[in-house]
């Protein structure tokens, strides 16, 4: 029944844990529940999800940790890359969007996809919208990037324009293994 703050990586760069769609769910006493960095960048995003619950805004934040030499013996160190994540309040306020949408659907068994405002001129749509595929309200354009998204199984912007920027989160379904004797 408690707000959390929702971070997804937007983009990466270089060598990183966690990939364009990756997700951490962070509660306002600190727990949280997935990882993006292997521990390298959870402080932080911990101290500013408190800020995103309490105010209710959204907030984007980049993390560069690149440094002058990025590859340790050829092989790239998982905290010596970049990543943009944007975070957002999760709460009844929002009728918990889009947890519940995707709990739903992996309830279903059914792979779907989201759109996510990240920056808007446009009143209606603020940042840190969430935009479902069975809205109405949803522009077709987007809705067809949407169903898109979900064909190729992979988080991607779907409107990147000074106007405008909304990235669509895809969520497929866990693999299913079938072991015999």
């Amino acid at each position: 029944g408690r707000a959390m703050a929702l971070a997804i990586v937007l983009n990466t760069a270089r060598s990183t844990y966690s990939k364009t769609g990756a997700l951490l769910l962070i509660a306002d006493d600190g727990e949280y529940a997935g990882l993006l960095s292997g521990g390298c960048l959870e402080g932080d995003l911990r101290e500013r999800a408190r800020a995103v619950i309490a105010t209710g805004r959204p907030m984007s934040v980049s993390y560069d940790t690149r440094g002058p030499e990025d590859l340790l013996w050829g092989l790239g160190a998982g905290c010596e890359g970049a990543m943009d994540i944007f975070m957002l309040r999760v709460s009844e306020h929002n009728q918990w969007q889009p947890l519940r949408h995707l709990l739903d659907s992996l309830r279903a068994n059914v792979s779907t996809a989201v759109a996510v405002v990240v920056e808007s001129r446009d009143a209606a749509r603020t940042s840190g919208s969430v935009l479902l595929p069975d809205d109405v309200t949803v522009p077709p354009d987007v809705l067809g990037q949407l169903a898109q998204l979900v064909r190729d199984g992979e988080s991607a912007w779907l409107v990147d324009s000074p106007e405008r920027r909304i990235f669509g989160l895809a969520a497929t379904l866990p693999p299913q293994l079938l072991l015999l004797g």
